[in-house]
């Protein structure tokens, strides 16, 4: 069996949630939209670099949280 890692509340549950609500959006209705699904709660954040050269998405559910960046 492994070790649980250890866990640290470093923002408040209220800042979560603001955060959280104000990504959404971005699964919901803006970029991170192939994201969206019916089975669950997502918010992201997507980027891009100058140019286009490279590309990033970082999204999370209440039980996981992916990153995909390309270059």
């Amino acid at each position: 069996n492994a070790e649980k890692p250890k866990r640290e509340q470093v923002i408040s549950r209220a800042s979560a949630d603001t955060v959280t609500k104000g990504l959404t959006g971005v699964v919901d209705a803006g970029s991170g939209g192939a994201a969206n699904s019916p089975a669950y709660d997502a918010a992201a954040k997507t980027g891009t670099s100058e140019n286009n050269k490279s590309a990033w998405f970082a999204g999370y559910t209440p039980e996981l949280t992916t990153v995909v960046a390309l270059f």
